[in-house]
């Protein structure tokens, strides 16, 4: 996990097992994307707002030697360093490829992470006003957006990597943040000015529910959810 609040940045790397901390990255500048390889070989980190070492770090552990910082980081091809602040981070089911949003240009970046050129740039979409996080599907056809500006989820046919496309949207309640996707084709979105979750369902385009997370049915905002998980 990272620590990217008003103390230095770090990103922390805890055994789960033993609850003992087994090792710690101070950063320069992070922020809220963190994606793990399914090899659990890397750790991909959002640089957050022009980061020096890279726009998104990398973390690496080969042959159990231990974790380290890759050198250079990756970098959001044709991006202005100006208006570059990655926001959330998927990756590919087979781990070859990364997909990162630019909170501060509307974009989001492809990137090619293990192949014949590591750190290429694959593509970018423009996907809505001031992207924050991204979550794939599980056989990696399909990443939904939450577009904090535009109220909304970007869903991005992204079957061929290359040839990305916003393919639909889903209007949410104002400043969607997080978004979880389940086994059975359900959607669900945390809306931070509405005390709201919204589930969709995937198959009908249609929205299920809202869950109300104040304590009381008519409270003003406030409670802004800005974080969901999902039991197994």
């Amino acid at each position: 996990f990272t620590n990217s609040g008003y103390v230095r940045h770090q990103m922390h790397i805890v055994d789960v097992a033993t609850e003992k901390e087994v090792a710690t990255f101070p950063m320069d500048r992070s922020w809220s994307g963190i994606a793990w390889a399914p090899n659990s070989k890397r750790i991909y980190v959002s640089g957050g707002v022009s980061g020096a070492r890279g726009d998104v770090l990398v973390f690496q552990n080969w042959d159990n030697r231990g974790w380290s910082e890759a050198r250079g980081g990756l970098s959001l091809l044709e991006a202005d360093k100006e208006k570059t602040a990655v926001a959330g981070l998927a990756i590919s089911p087979d781990g070859t490829i990364l997909y990162a949003v630019n909170n501060s240009d509307d974009h989001l970046y492809i990137i090619e992470v293990v192949g014949k050129s590591p750190g290429r740039g694959l593509g970018r979409v423009e996907v809505g006003d001031h992207p924050i996080a991204a979550k794939l599907s599980k056989d990696g056809k399909r990443l939904y957006v939450a577009n904090i500006g535009s109220g909304d989820v970007a869903v991005v046919d992204v079957a061929d990597p290359a040839k990305a496309q916003v393919v639909e949207r889903f209007k949410t309640d104002p400043h969607p943040n997080d978004l979880i996707l389940t086994t059975d084709d359900r959607l669900f979105v945390s809306c931070g000015n509405a005390n709201t979750v919204i589930a969709f369902d995937l198959k009908t385009k249609a929205r299920m529910e809202t869950i109300y997370t104040s304590l009381s049915p008519k409270a003003p905002a406030g409670t802004t959810p800005n974080s969901l998980a999902l039991s197994p």
